[in-house]
């Protein structure tokens, strides 16, 4: 589903608001008539109006909220069912369903279904964790839920209290803020309208956004978190923590703790003697594959990332455990011994959103992390994690758009792309007596595999023979041959990039940036051996597109001899991450391809 601003509408008007607070059990028509949502018109369910009351106090802060939303259709009757997670032990967080109904139209009669203690059920999750769910009673497509409940959260660095964007579209979402307690702290807005609207207004305590578009309309993002409109809070202290991580209010402070424990985590170890127990390969690259290797072998991961080592010695050393941190320092020690240009960074994998580089915020920071440098391409190296046979494709969960840099006190950020991964078909296509016969070899590295390549090459006829998977240095290769007996007087060759690039298109009216899995470079190339009486038909076919600064190319041609004819096509996007400067290019380039990805090959049989 893509983001619109812009729709056929079902109300010719748009709902407004009172700036008063929100009545309990009074409906507007709109509200009772509302059959569907003009900015998402496929939406299941809408939320009307939600408005809470967000209060910081010397333990925490408490949210009394005050929600109702209406059921489209039989798809959003999920929307009925809420449920909260609270820790079971602790009295300042814990959720209070303080009252709910659901509100039905019988025969223009309104009819209401409060919610009984029979639908509020409590359950145990875990030894440390409850759950609070309410089922509405008597839901059905146009019933209205509405409740109220407080939410009581502890004094903790890092806080998202208040989402305005939701799982469905929402006519109004507002916030108030009171302070009652003696904590500082900062707010933080995140989300392209929010900060549009309260941009440079400092010292609000009351927020209000309308007629915002669901989460389900992002395309092409890791992680929505990253771009929903909400609202955080970002503590300067902790109290009782001052002096530590949980006390750092900026990238200078926090780095500079890392940077303490980095050093108290490798006090004594001598990396000249470990990294001379590792063999040294015939290039810097075998070096560092050799490396991951020797830890690897040596320490297991113990399953948690972390951007604090403990001491090497003490710890790594003795237990053969550790966390990320801990096995990225040690690579990183051993590296700087076999000067092998590498350095520490700060990362977040893409579920836990990226790093916030006004803010480090605890909660974003996941994972201390090598960045190598071999030959002026830098690779994103985790001890734990990389395949030590194929060290320059981490896992792309771990290339979120930004890591911070830790040898240096200034708020340093840089941008690691994904290594291209790269994809060649070489394709024979001929024309037999009574059959025709598909012969493809391809090739692929990194992030690619079998089953992404069977959904793009040239599909004909029946699968007659595929070859094993062989492995070529850094490349994979497969073989399959195809054959038909539908012998026809023509044939037609469609572009195999059509599906891939309907995947990759951005929606016109998009204001966020474009993120996509890894970069790549395709190239398909297919021989057709020309028969006798057949000729071939391929009318401006040859095209080519560069853009943003050559790292993205698209180009297609066809080149004829009297016996045979040569058709390539050839897509390379060199870069994962798209700025919001760069996307309107990055559609008007699309837009340009879609004006030629439709001209086909023919092959025909001369009368």
């Amino acid at each position: 589903m893509k983001l619109v601003s812009i729709l056929a509408v079902v109300f010719i008007h748009q709902f407004t608001y009172s700036q008063d607070k929100l009545k309990w059990g009074i409906f507007s028509q709109d509200e009772l008539g509302l059959k569907s949502v003009s900015f998402e018109p496929d939406a299941e369910a809408v939320i009307l109006n939600e408005q809470a009351i967000l209060t910081v106090t010397n333990n925490g802060y408490e949210l009394e909220e005050h929600s109702r939303i209406k059921i489209l259709s039989v798809g959003g009757y999920d929307a009925a069912q809420k449920k909260w997670t609270y820790p079971s032990d602790n009295a300042y967080n814990k959720v209070i369903f303080e009252k709910g109904q659901t509100i039905n139209i019988v025969d223009g009669k309104e009819i209401i279904s409060e919610i009984q203690k029979k639908d509020i059920f409590i359950t145990k999750v875990d030894n440390e964790t409850e759950e609070l769910s309410v089922a509405f009673p008597n839901v059905s497509v146009g019933s209205i839920i509405e409740y109220k409940i407080k939410i009581k959260k502890p004094y903790n660095l890092y806080s998202s209290p208040w989402r305005f964007q939701n799982n469905y579209p929402t006519l109004l979402s507002k916030l108030n803020l009171k302070n009652t307690g003696y904590a500082e702290y900062k707010i933080i807005l995140s989300g392209e309208n929010l900060a549009k609207k309260y941009k440079g207004k400092k010292g609000r305590k009351e927020w209000e956004l309308q007629n915002i578009p669901s989460i389900n309309t992002y395309t092409m993002i890791y992680n929505v978190e990253d771009y929903r409109d909400r609202i955080s809070l970002q503590y300067t202290s902790a109290r009782l923590n001052h002096g530590t991580y949980y006390s750092a209010n900026n990238w200078k402070g926090f780095k500079s703790l890392v940077n303490k424990d980095v050093q108290k985590s490798t006090k004594s170890v001598d990396f000249k003697e470990i990294a001379g127990n590792i063999k040294n390969g015939k290039n810097e690259l075998e070096t560092l594959s050799n490396c991951i290797q020797y830890i690897q072998d040596k320490y297991k991961w113990n399953e948690y990332y972390s951007v604090i080592p403990e001491n090497l010695k003490e710890n790594l050393f003795r237990s053969k455990s550790g966390t990320t941190a801990d096995l990225n320092v040690l690579l990183n020690g051993i590296l700087n011994a076999k000067n092998i240009e590498n350095e520490l960074v700060i990362n977040s994998n893409r579920n836990n959103g990226r790093l916030i580089t006004a803010y480090p915020s605890f909660s974003k920071i996941q994972n201390l992390i090598n960045v190598v440098t071999l030959n002026g391409q830098q690779y994103l190296i985790d001890a734990a994690n990389s395949d030590p046979t194929n060290v320059k494709f981490l896992d792309l969960k771990h290339f979120n758009v930004i890591t911070a840099k830790l040898n240096t006190s200034a708020d340093m950020f840089i941008q690691i792309n994904p290594t291209v991964s790269e994809f060649i078909s070489r394709q024979m296509f001929e024309i037999k007596p009574e059959k025709i016969e598909l012969k493809i070899k391809n090739q692929y590295n990194g992030y690619f595999n079998a089953d992404f390549i069977d959904s793009y090459f040239i599909n004909l006829g029946n699968l007659k023979f595929e070859g094993k998977i062989d492995t070529l240095e850094e490349w994979k290769i497969k073989n399959k041959v195809y054959e038909s007996d539908n012998n026809s007087d023509f044939y037609t060759f469609e572009n195999p990039f059509l599906k891939l690039i309907k995947e990759l298109k951005a929606e016109e009216n998009r204001i966020y940036p474009i993120e996509i899995n890894f970069p790549f470079h395709n190239i398909i190339q297919l021989k057709i051996k020309i028969p006798e009486n057949y000729q071939l038909i391929a009318q401006d076919f040859n095209y080519e597109i560069k853009g943003l600064e050559d790292q993205f190319i698209y180009n297609q041609n066809v080149i004829v001899t009297d016996k045979e004819a040569t058709l390539t096509w050839q897509f390379l996007i060199n870069k994962s991450y798209f700025n919001k400067n760069e996307v309107k290019d990055y559609i008007d380039l699309f837009s340009k391809i879609d004006l030629h990805i439709h001209k086909t090959a023919i092959i025909k049989k001369n009368k």
